[in-house]
């Protein structure tokens, strides 16, 4: 009957369905993590042998970049694109991060772009300064990207193309002494009988600035070690009363001097700014001090530091400071309020520091036919070195990449792998150069009986220019 044929039916319908379900079961299973074949069963002699085998994942994703970063960067938080075979987590390395910590999705099959956009980024490592629309270029060239799979399988780091970055705030990111409140660009040098110069052309002539109109200078019982940029410029060096604190508010013919008093009568022999700080080091009696100030003006002599510094450089808002004492470098990590000893290579007397891609570079003055230049890639906490063929290196600078040290006889060396090898360069002068200094592409140096000279090819090729005195030039900054 019709009914009976409806009862067959849904008997035939519901056993086909028991019949898929059991075929479903002997299927193959899949996790993320393994592959897990059909179970095997041996009736033979009535045992039955039950196998299972289970083969993990071992393929880690593969990834490429796909779209890198402009160069040179003005957005602060730059868009980057790479490409994952595989789903999983980001791991970042280098001085980048991002707050994307996946790429692509679980269901994704096949290779899958992911775009991430960097977290904020400072100029930490400056290589140019445009002193008119206030910036400075950063340079990132060890960001690096991880993927792990949900097995664990882990990518070969993916090497970020390098790009720079333009900051609008490098107050705390300069390698020279400068924190960007000045609306003209000059090379400024200093030296012995109150001997001030200037150059407003990257170096190629200079004018001498007297402290009073009748163009004697006003200080010319002091000699002056170093010089420091900010709102004001702020110089400083040994004098007759120990006072040794000389501030000066116009450089354009003639400087009106502003004699600041030093706490404690401190000599000083080390000056410098960055991160809205002014750093001064010198000696007052026995002590080695280093001298605070946020303006220039007013000074905090409670930081002690355990020797004589002859030279203070700044990265990666790192502060360091190196002196007579061969084997002990200051560090601080707070802006100058308290400084921790650190090992640096045997060296004699080290003169001077900077930094530049990521690295901090000191050189030394010895009594042997060699000098030491030690190099740090971690802030300054450990630092290894290798030997220059001079008595004595007495300052290094970095810029464009390149980092040049200068020293006794008119020596010249020059490093572009971030200091870890050194070559001669041709020098124009067998006078002492006291230190050298970079701003608008080109480098400067000074030295012994106002010698100046000048490279505009990368510390290449040097040559003499007029600077229009005749006294010994301790320092140089643009």
């Amino acid at each position: 009957s019709e009914k009976m044929n409806k009862i067959l039916h849904i008997l035939l319908v519901f056993l086909f369905s028991l019949t898929i379900i059991s075929c479903g079961d002997d299927k193959e299973e899949y996790s993320e993590n393994s592959v897990t074949s059909t179970t095997t069963n041996d009736d033979t002699n009535n045992d039955t042998d039950n196998t299972t085998t289970t083969t993990d994942d071992t393929t880690a994703p593969v990834l490429e970049e796909v779209t890198s970063v402009s160069t040179p960067a003005t957005d602060t938080t730059p868009d980057y694109t790479f490409s994952s075979t595989e789903y999983g987590t980001i791991t970042y390395g280098g001085s980048c991060s991002s707050s994307t910590t996946t790429a692509g999705f679980v269901w994704d099959v096949g290779s899958v772009t992911t775009t991430i956009t960097f977290d904020a980024l400072t100029a930490e490592d400056v290589v140019h300064i445009d002193l008119v629309a206030k910036t400075s270029v950063g340079t990132y060239d060890n960001c690096t990207i991880t993927v792990t799979d949900p097995a664990g399988n882990a990518s070969n780091p993916l090497t970020v193309s390098k790009f720079h970055i333009y900051a609008l705030d490098y107050s705390c990111n300069v390698n020279n002494e400068l924190d960007g409140k000045r609306s003209s660009a000059a090379f400024i040098a200093v030296g012995d009988s109150g001997s001030v110069v200037r150059s407003t052309d990257s170096g190629a002539s200079w004018s001498k600035i007297a402290e009073s109109n009748t163009g004697v200078p006003q200080n010319s019982n002091y000699n002056i070690k170093g010089i420091a940029y900010g709102g004001d410029h702020v110089y400083a060096g040994h004098g007759p009363d120990a006072n040794g604190l000389i501030r000066n508010n116009s450089w354009i013919f003639y400087a009106s001097s502003d004699n600041v008093t030093s706490p404690g009568g401190l000599d000083v022999d080390a000056v410098y700014n960055a991160c809205r700080t002014y750093l001064m080091a010198g000696k007052s009696g026995s002590v080695n001090v280093m001298l605070r100030s946020s303006d220039g003006t007013t000074w905090d002599n409670s930081s002690r530091v355990n020797g004589s510094v002859n030279n203070i450089g700044m990265g990666n808002r790192v502060f360091m400071a190196v002196g007579d004492n061969g084997t002990t470098g200051y560090r601080s990590v707070d802006n100058g309020t308290t400084w921790t000893n650190v090992t640096l290579p045997s060296g004699g007397s080290y003169k001077g520091v900077t930094f530049g891609n990521l690295t901090f570079v000191a050189v030394s003055e010895t009594t042997s036919s060699t000098a030491v230049v030690a190099r740090s890639t971690d802030s300054g906490a450990s630092w290894n070195s290798t030997t220059i063929s001079s008595p004595g290196l007495y300052g290094v600078t970095f810029g464009n990449d390149i980092f040049v040290a200068v020293g006794d006889n008119g020596t010249i060396v020059r490093s572009a792998d971030n200091g870890s090898s050194w070559d001669n360069v041709t020098s124009p002068t067998k006078n002492d150069l006291l230190s050298v200094g970079f701003g608008n592409n080109s480098f400067v140096a000074v030295g012994k009986s106002g010698n100046i000279i000048r490279s505009a090819d990368n510390g290449s090729s040097w040559d003499n220019v007029t600077s229009n005195t005749a006294d010994n030039l301790n320092s140089i900054s643009y």
